[in-house]
């Protein structure tokens, strides 16, 4: 039996119709997909049963400097509470699984803003080693991260676009959203994680 309630399973496949749309593999670009909205999700249309993207509005959709990944932000409302969502394809070109194969670990660097919420929750490792010194004689190390080093260069070339864009749609008529939600196929989705922290 299925250990996720019902209603996660419905939340979770309504936030992946989002991303099998934005996702290459379909070989529509999603601004089509919008302006045909209503008749695509129709009996009988390829997006049927896509309901959950009834009522929604296309911010934007782009491709990524680095390995020419797509990526789209979606301004919706579902259940009464405003949401601004964030799409990602899964690999769908050579390019990309060229990226999806550089499985080096590399260092990552976590947004500054992210670094002081680190520090401020004190969840940091702590040194006797001598140096900079907390009031309590202890010396602070930054907390440090791996990543893989293929998905850390994409996300890197969508990190402008996606920024602009979810900017945008948090503006002007974007007033009183409540919710960010983050998703992806595939490749997506491991660059939805990576997101997630910026």
């Amino acid at each position: 039996s299925d250990l996720a309630s019902p209603e996660l399973v419905s939340t979770i496949a309504r936030i992946g119709a989002f991303a099998e749309v934005c996702h290459d593999g379909t070989g529509v670009n999603p601004s089509f997909v919008w302006r045909n909205l209503e008749a695509l999700v129709q009996d009988g249309f390829p997006l049927e049963g896509y309901d959950a993207l009834l009522g929604s509005e296309l911010v934007d959709t782009f491709r990524g400097r680095v390995a020419d990944l797509r990526a789209m932000v979606v301004r919706r409302e579902e259940g009464g509470v405003k949401e601004v969502l964030v799409a990602q394809s899964g690999t769908e070109r050579l390019q990309q699984a060229l990226y999806d194969c550089d499985a080096r670990l590399v260092r990552y660097r976590f947004p500054d803003s992210i670094q002081d919420l680190i520090d401020a929750a004190d969840v940091g490792t702590w040194s006797k080693d001598k140096g900079n010194r907390d009031g309590r004689g202890k010396k602070r190390v930054r907390v440090k991260a791996r990543v893989h080093a293929g998905f850390n260069n994409i996300l890197k070339g969508l990190l402008k676009q996606i920024s602009q864009a979810v900017t945008h749609a948090f503006s002007g008529e974007g007033e009183g959203i409540r919710k960010l939600t983050i998703t992806g196929h595939s490749l997506g989705g491991a660059l939805s994680s990576l997101l997630t922290i910026h």
